[in-house]
């Protein structure tokens, strides 16, 4: 099994490299769809509210994403908060993933797409990590037309974000430079994919 990490900051299309991957046939762990159902969880739930009051639930009494953000993305002390009420469950949560797959001898390509997976501890289980670039004025651009951003919303959510590419470079065994369509992006994914399946074929051969 290889485990293969992506990373980078929001708005670089980060996702949508994973994505590829996924269609090229890698097994994708997706920490923000785990995320999404760890906030569903009354035990995380209450201690979001504790920490936020239930300002942040919506009309379900179930956390608001969108009212959660509007709190966190403007305090970096605030979005330390929510990062350490959830995170920790969330690792454990990849760690349980990757053990589980462990378990059954897959053979195959996992993909972690996880923006933060630099910070946790889960990072010294990765094979290789891949970081995700685009310039900062396409990555606004991009939050503005895909997650109906305001100028002002994708500038707060980049200044809390952003990636210090140059302090992680000596961990980082790809980048991958997404600066123009989905259809310029396949081939620089796919490039990628070939080697770390050309890596895949060693270790299963050895």
């Amino acid at each position: 099994m290889l485990v293969v990490g992506v990373t980078g900051s929001i708005g670089t299309g980060k996702s949508t490299v994973c994505k590829i991957f996924k269609e090229l046939g890698a097994y994708l762990i997706n920490a923000d769809i785990m995320g999404h159902d760890i906030l569903r969880r009354k035990s995380i739930k209450e201690k979001l509210i504790n920490l936020f009051s239930d300002a942040i639930l919506d009309a379900d009494k179930n956390v608001d994403r969108d009212k959660l953000a509007a709190i966190v993305f403007d305090n970096k002390k605030e979005l330390k908060k929510l990062d350490d009420t959830v995170h920790p469950q969330l690792v454990k949560e990849i760690k349980m993933a990757l053990n589980n797959l462990k378990d059954t001898n897959y053979p195959g390509i996992v993909v972690i797409d996880a923006a933060l997976i630099y910070k946790w501890d889960v990072f010294n289980w990765l094979d290789y990590l891949i970081v995700v670039d685009a310039p900062i004025w396409h990555r606004a651009k991009r939050l503005v037309k895909t997650r109906g951003y305001t100028d002002d919303q994708a500038q707060k959510r980049i200044n809390v974000t952003s990636l210090d590419i140059k302090k992680l470079n000596p961990h980082i065994d790809f980048i991958i430079r997404n600066n123009g369509t989905l259809n310029e992006l396949r081939p620089k994914v796919v490039k990628v994919w070939i080697e770390l399946k050309s890596e895949q074929e060693i270790r299963l051969n050895n």
